[in-house]
């Protein structure tokens, strides 16, 4: 029987973020900077998050604060000082006590963002930041990392500990799970082969999601997937690792099953992610996994329209933030953020885009996701494709409506009319200047399973703005003025 406690985790974002120095951003070990001066800061009082087992334990930890109240972060020219009583005490013992602190983006003093960890023994001291994917044996005193690179392209799980050597209590390390282990599991579950001497996988992913204990044993359990070379696909798996006896959970490492949630069933799950999005309504990203990349617009929290709607088909919603363009209804999307589960770091960005919105992703009323893209020259185009995400955040489409407007034949030069007649030949080339509208269905590529091409269809203008209006809930000529 497993006895399952709660594990504190936070998992790298899985798209290529901007902005926060990404370039310099990759999970890595920084020391601590020497204290200038106790007597700069008040000697603070820990107020500890968590019940530590003791009266004696608390004067421990207390002492520990007294010696060292703050330490520092420092990146390139920029650091700040975060105070040990403004941190989570995510574990403690009389030798080893490890801290957690969320550090907000700040433009003039400290330009970066992510989660510090800090860990420290009565000898030893050490920090990692940006801490992405982590989790606390509360048992052992353990804690395990999972980094990765700048592309947060996972590439290992270490774990770090204390122990006595020469008198002193250090901090020590240890990997746990390397690339090619996770090459090994996702190989043997979906029977692949494997090319000695040569990369097989890339664009690794890993998350830490479970930490439980088996008769004594420290179980590890999480998510792992990688893109095969020979086929290009995306394999994704359920792992399970004992740690204590450094084996593989062999039955447990399975190819991983979309979870769909039932409301009644599923209550607390739904109470939960109401929660922790209404935290990042009121401002606070702190719940948010592997922000390190992350840029947040300037004054984007006055401007945002939030919205909440299920688009990947799991059952629980979905947190959809954008801001309001032109006074339209449609709101351009510049974040999606989905529920993950975890005990603390609950929300993962799922889908970013911060371009200037000539074309753009909107909410439609009925919870479609349509994908906007419109060009206004000589002639004028407008595409609005539905699309629905799947497990693992790729937008598939399910179908499109197209609009043609050609200017009268008048209008072009004779090198322009030629050209439009050329490309356009069932439009522009057939009947000349005006409206032409279409729907279509998306034709998919047997091997690869990608959208290759769309099949079109003309239709009426009054067959245009009825399913226009079905698939977002507005009007097609008042919503795009420029048609």
């Amino acid at each position: 029987m497993k006895r399952k406690i709660g594990i504190i985790f936070i998992m790298g974002c899985l798209l290529g973020l901007t902005g926060c120095q990404s370039e310099e951003l990759s999970n890595q070990i920084v020391e601590p900077i020497e204290e200038t001066s106790s007597e700069a800061l008040d000697k603070p009082k820990v107020e500890q998050e968590s019940e530590l087992p003791g009266d004696t334990l608390s004067a421990a930890v207390e002492s520990a604060v007294e010696e060292n109240p703050y330490f520092t972060v420092s990146r390139e020219e920029a650091s700040i000082d975060i105070l040990l009583s403004d941190c989570v005490c995510e574990y403690a013992d009389t030798d080893f006590q490890i801290y957690s602190k969320f550090i907000y983006y700040d433009k003039e003093t400290f330009p970066y963002c992510g989660t510090v960890v800090y860990m420290q023994t009565p000898t030893d001291s050490m920090q990692i930041f940006p801490a992405q994917d982590y989790g606390v044996d509360q048992e052992n005193g353990v804690i395990y990392f999972a980094s990765g690179d700048e592309n947060d392209s996972f590439v290992s799980v270490y774990k770090y500990f204390v122990e006595e050597i020469s008198g002193d209590i250090n901090i020590s390390g240890a990997k746990v799970i390397s690339t090619y282990l996770v090459e090994e599991w996702i190989a043997d579950t979906y029977e692949l082969a494997l090319k000695e001497g040569s990369d097989n996988f890339s664009d690794f992913r890993l998350r830490i999601m479970s930490l439980e204990y088996e008769q004594g044993d420290v179980i590890l359990g999480g998510k792992a997937s990688g893109i095969y070379f020979d086929t290009g696909e995306r394999y994704h798996i359920d792992w399970e690792l004992n740690d204590t006896k450094d084996t593989a959970c062999e039955e447990n490492i399975v190819p991983h099953v979309f979870k769909v949630y039932d409301e009644e069933k599923d209550a607390e799950v739904f109470k939960a992610c109401q929660e922790a999005f209404d935290l990042i309504e009121q401002g606070d990203r702190s719940v948010i996994v592997g922000q390190a990349n992350m840029h947040w617009r300037e004054g984007f929290n006055a401007a945002a329209r939030y919205q909440r709607a299920d688009v990947n088909g799991d059952g629980l919603p979905e947190l959809i933030i954008g801001k309001t363009l032109n006074d339209l209804q449609r709101i351009p999307i510049d974040y999606i953020f989905a529920y993950t589960g975890g005990m603390a770091k609950t929300v993962e960005l799922v889908y970013m885009d911060l371009n200037d919105y000539t074309e753009w992703l909107f909410l439609g009323s009925g919870g479609d996701l349509i994908y906007d893209y419109s060009d206004h020259g000589e002639m004028q185009y407008g595409g609005y494709t539905r699309y629905q995400f799947d497990e693992n955040w790729q937008q598939q489409a399910l179908d499109k409506l197209v609009i043609y407007d050609f200017y009268d034949t008048d209008y072009y030069d004779e090198e322009e009319d030629a050209w439009y007649k050329e490309h356009y030949p069932d439009t522009y080339g057939s009947r000349g200047g005006g409206y032409y509208f279409f729907k279509g269905s998306p034709i998919v590529n047997e091997e690869s399973g990608v959208v290759s091409d769309w099949s079109l269809e003309e239709i009426t203008e009054e067959e245009f703005v009825e399913i226009y209006y079905e698939m977002t809930g507005f009007d097609f000529f008042e919503e795009n003025t420029d048609f």
